[in-house]
């Protein structure tokens, strides 16, 4: 044993260099499978906690008009919770009521509490939590009951055993009848504070009794065994359109969710599903491109050390034995890079979290990571070993004495591997170049509003005197411009109504309404005819937008009525094309109803303008608000931000091609290095007998430079389609594009030329100045 690990210390130590950047190349691609798996088998493990966790599914509703998706929403009420009676193939039903962060009151102690629910009261029965007090059957029997957990007991009474205290919500007294541990990293429900559900009576009945299609509820069954969850889900629906007036509007279709899905496939989730599954492919590739450049380098080590293979075979070691010899070596060498890969994704893996918003955690206690290692292991070695060792214990051993095998440029698959390499590395930057210029395009165009220098904050408690105060601040503050309120943010639809033309009630269509101040046009500079809002609130008068004008087939549409439920406005004004998204261009119909200060809702959007958008701005409007709230926080951002995120999924796709381009372009430039660097002793002699038949210094630089050119240009060469492709099916998501022209590809080759005359100068140098008396002297 202590002579085999001194032979590999002495053949490592004879290429140190080719070998420590084929180990490194190695680490790298193993590093960014570790931890892309590590953040797979977290997301994948949401719920299984639950018992009956494959049973469970969520009551979901696309919501359709006229065959267009509007949105996917959870259904819920009590009439959901009552299927299990109608259909046998529910065994149990639950619903959660999602409500807004609100003032939680405790005596004197005032605290913001968000996630708030209200849960039917066999929420306990139904889903797996564990408890630290109460008693998890009867907790949620009585209304004005309430289960918090750990943390939220801890920051309002300061305790944990807080069974029978009060607290204050909305006005309502209710009574701690259960404490949980805080929820698992890993449910898809985050909760602080859980309400028997017949508490809502007292906010709003008829949340609980009608069919409605709504976010804020969320039904889930227990299904039976067997059961097709496809036939139940039209079978609800069917329920849904006997019930549900809005059905007759536009179309619903039921669909049921695994716990799995409701948290990977939902709208909001399902960037999370796109980028576990896209980083996944592009960890395999970055990892195949080190074993590519790990079996190019470990094929010329071998060519080195041929005589080592002819003496196996010549005392009788068959080509079986050969291959198994090559087998153990990378696969200690690949054992190496794997311990090198696990050190690195360990102190990598804030990083990892903090550009690609994950959520991962190195657990060395789970049998999983080690099986993930074991595979990995295997799959890198096979790979690695498998072409290098078929083709050198291919050779006879006169090939091998000969010097047959030696011949640089006779190996095609080596020269077939870089191209390889280099194909996926320029592709991958010429589509990363393609995506930069198309959201710099799409961000610098005018959306129809002033969205810059705008911060905007939910004022929770008392938001009329917020307002008034802010507004007051804008007078006295230069850092302050002016102050305004919505309902939702510009950006964001959630507030759907149904309108229909004057002349014809029953042509109705969803539009989205917007409650905004009276100086909310002025606020964002839209254009507009007509009359804008004016000192007073004008009753049912509105302003539209072009869409719904057009949806009221209006040609001249200023001081004409129409019917917004079973009411009737009066258009007193028209805005101008609002953008808020170039994906579609499509401009759904928004309507803007004017609410005076007075009237302002918890759930209303503050907007403050300031001079610029800077941090300090940030902290100045959250010393404002302290000076009104001292014990209350509020979460200021940049509407901006906002915008920016309506595009996060192409954000993301650019974040992890450019990181994956980064890679692979590393590992290429690393592998050629190695492979340069090894060329130059592999053609020594050749480059010894050239420069005595009179060869130049110069000539036998090019000679090696343009040995490794190239492939470089074939690689480009066969790159170019293959990027435009991409580029274009990028493109296909937007309304407005933007012209990749030729420089995009120009600065791709200058980068690739440059980078490439860089990484092989020393090395051509190197052979440049080989001398021919020391390599010719023992021939």
């Amino acid at each position: 044993m202590k002579r085999k690990i001194a032979r590999f210390i002495y053949d490592f130590k004879r290429e140190l260099l080719s070998n420590s950047i084929s180990i490194l190349g190695l680490s790298i691609g193993l590093t960014t499978v570790i931890l892309t798996s590590c953040w797979a088998m977290f997301e994948y493990s949401y719920d299984r906690f639950n018992d009956d966790f494959e049973k469970i599914y969520c009551v979901n509703a696309r919501i359709l008009y006229k065959g267009k998706k509007m949105q996917d929403n959870t259904l819920g009420s009590a009439y959901y919770l009552e299927a299990p009676k109608m259909m046998p193939e529910i065994e149990s039903a639950a619903m959660v009521c999602q409500r807004n962060a609100t003032l939680i009151s405790y005596g004197t102690k005032k605290v913001m509490q968000n996630g708030i629910v209200a849960v039917s009261s066999n929420f306990f029965s139904f889903f797996t939590y564990p408890f630290l007090y109460g008693d998890p059957t009867s907790c949620l029997e009585k209304i004005n009951h309430v289960v918090i957990d750990r943390e939220t007991a801890i920051k309002i009474f300061g305790a944990l055993n807080v069974i029978g205290k009060n607290m204050t919500y909305r006005g309502h007294l209710l009574q701690v009848s259960g404490v949980i541990e805080n929820m698992p990293r890993n449910s898809h429900l985050q909760v602080h504070m859980l309400f028997n559900r017949e508490t809502l009576y007292k906010f709003n009945p008829k949340w609980i009794d009608s069919w409605v299609y709504n976010d804020m509820f969320a039904t889930y069954y227990k299904l039976g065994d067997h059961v097709d969850k496809n036939k139940l889900a039209k079978k609800i629906e069917a329920e849904v359109y006997d019930h549900c007036e809005g059905a007759k509007t536009f179309k619903i279709e039921v669909y049921l969710s695994s716990l799995e899905a409701q948290h990977l496939y939902n709208d909001e989730n399902s960037i999370v599903a796109k980028q576990i599954h896209t980083l996944g492919f592009l960890s395999i590739i970055i990892l195949i491109i080190a074993c590519v450049n790990f079996s190019n380098v470990f094929i010329s080590i071998s060519i080195l050390d041929g005589k080592r293979v002819a003496l196996y075979k010549l005392f009788g070691a068959s080509r079986w034995h050969i291959m198994y010899q090559y087998f153990k070596k990378v696969l200690v060498y690949v054992v190496i890079a794997t311990i090198i890969a696990l050190f690195m994704s360990y102190h990598l893996t804030s990083l990892f979290n903090e550009v690609f918003h994950a959520d991962v955690e190195l657990d060395f206690g789970n049998p999983s990571l080690w099986g993930l290692l074991l595979g990995a292991i295997l799959f890198t070695t096979f790979i690695s070993v498998l072409y290098p060792a078929l083709w050198l214990s291919n050779y006879s051993i006169i090939d091998i004495l000969s010097g047959r095998f030696r011949k640089v440029g006779k190996n095609v698959v080596q020269y077939l591997f870089m191209i390889l390499q280099f194909v996926i590395s320029i592709a991958f930057m010429i589509y990363v170049m393609g995506i930069e210029r198309q959201l710099e395009f799409i961000e610098s165009r005018n959306v129809g509003l002033k969205k810059e220098n705008v911060i905007y904050f939910h004022a929770a408690n008392n938001p009329t005197r917020c307002y008034e105060y802010f507004s007051q601040e804008a007078k006295r503050d230069d850092h302050l411009k002016e102050v305004c309120f919505a309902s939702t943010l510009p950006s964001f639809f959630m507030s759907g109504n149904m309108a229909a033309p004057i002349t014809d009630k029953e042509n109705q269509f969803l539009v989205e309404q917007k409650k905004v101040s009276k100086n909310y046009m002025e606020f964002f500079g839209i254009e507009m005819t007509g009359q804008r809002f004016g000192s007073t609130v004008r009753d049912k008068s509105v302003i539209v937008n072009e869409s719904m004008v057009h949806k009221l087939n209006l040609k001249e549409p200023l001081n004409k009525p129409f019917y917004l439920g079973d009411n009737k406005y009066i258009i007193q004004g028209v805005v101008k094309g609002i953008h808020y998204n170039y994906t579609d261009m499509v401009q759904y119909p928004v309507l803007y109803l004017p609410v005076d200060e007075s009237q302002i809702k918890r759930y209303f959007t503050i907007m403050v303008r300031v001079d610029n958008e800077s941090k300090e701005n940030l902290q100045l409007v959250n010393t404002i608000w302290h000076k009104l709230e001292p014990n209350l926080d509020i979460y200021p951002s940049y509407l901006s931000e906002s915008f920016g995120r309506l595009y996060q999924s192409q954000k993301d796709q650019r974040r992890m091609f450019s990181t994956a381009m980064v890679l692979a372009f590393l590992l290429s430039i690393l592998g050629m290095f190695a492979m340069a660097n090894l060329s130059v002793v592999m053609r020594q002699r050749e480059f010894a007998i050239r420069r005595v038949n009179g060869a130049t210094s110069r000539q036998i630089f090019l000679l090696q430079w343009f040995s490794f050119m190239k492939p470089i240009i074939i690689s480009y060469v066969i790159a170019l389609p293959i990027a435009y492709l991409f580029i274009e099916r990028f493109l296909e998501d937007f309304a407005l594009k933007v012209t990749i022209g030729i420089g995009v590809y120009l600065i791709t080759a200058l980068i690739v030329l440059f980078t490439t005359f860089v990484t092989v100068f020393y090395q051509g140098v190197k052979a440049s100045r080989t001398n021919p008396i020391e390599v010719l002297r023992y021939e």
